[in-house]
C-alpha cells in the first residue's frame, strides 16, 4: 500500500475530512513518521532475551 492509500484509510477510519493541501502534506512525511513509529519497536535483542516477569528494585 502506498503513503496515499495509507493516509487516505486512516482518515477515512478516523472520520476526519482535511482539505487537499493538508492531505498532500501528509501523504509527503508519512513515510518518515511511519519509520520512526516503527524505530519505537526495534530495540536491540529483545528477541533474543527472556522477559522479565517479575521486577525487583533489589537486583
Amino acid at each position: 500500500m502506498n503513503a496515499e492509500t495509507t493516509v487516505s484509510v486512516l482518515f477515512e477510519a478516523a472520520g476526519i475530512t482535511v482539505p487537499p493541501d493538508e492531505f498532500d502534506y501528509f501523504v509527503k512525511v508519512y513515510p518518515a513518521l511511519r519509520a520512526g513509529l516503527d524505530a519505537l519497536y526495534e530495540v536491540p535483542m529483545t528477541k533474543e532475551e527472556e522477559p522479565q516477569l517479575v521486577f525487583s528494585p533489589y537486583l
